[in-house]
């Protein structure tokens, strides 16, 4: 997805905003059904249980984010969205797109499409969890995401990969 062909499907729909760093976009006890396109910058999700962070997805430009525990109609979400860097992004009234979903079949297809995706990545993150040691996250995530070293906080792609900064300090500076 682009802008030009979300504005093409939501003409006026989107409210283009500026954030800087460490502005929460969503949290927990918020209630708004909004979803966010990023045009530039980039953020992170999380939970917080026990004043610990855990991060689970790293959100940059082109891509969407949101609360899928809010979109369903739930009363409020636990998570937390927040900018790293500063951001500038569309924002969405989820209400309204989906009234026009309703109605415009292309529009309806590329938010299922989104949410499979979105879906499939998650997926796939907890398969990973679930069948590849520490040292073996830590090196699909440099393949797949090298670009979050210098963007992200040790502390949140530690977090992200399930791991202490320590550990990810040790297999940083490791040559192997």
């Amino acid at each position: 997805m682009n802008r030009e062909r979300l504005e093409r499907l939501l003409p006026g729909y989107g409210e283009p905003r500026t954030l800087r760093p460490k502005t929460k976009l969503i949290f927990p006890g918020h209630t708004e059904k909004q979803f966010f396109f990023i045009l530039s910058g980039h953020l992170q999700q999380y939970y917080s249980i026990k004043t610990k962070k855990h991060v689970f997805r790293f959100i940059g430009p082109n891509d969407f984010c949101e609360s899928i525990t809010l979109l369903r109609g739930e009363p409020n979400t636990i998570e937390t969205i927040e900018t790293v860097t500063e951001v500038h992004l569309l924002q969405y009234d989820y209400t309204r797109v989906k009234e026009q979903m309703e109605t415009n079949l292309e529009l309806s297809n590329v938010f299922r499409k989104l949410f499979e995706d979105f879906l499939f990545y998650q997926e796939r993150r907890i398969q990973k969890f679930l069948s590849l040691s520490p040292k073996e996250r830590y090196l699909d995530f440099v393949r797949e995401e090298h670009y979050a070293f210098g963007t992200f906080p040790d502390s949140a792609i530690a977090s992200y990969l399930g791991m202490t900064k320590e550990t990810l300090s040790r297999f940083r500076n490791r040559k192997s």
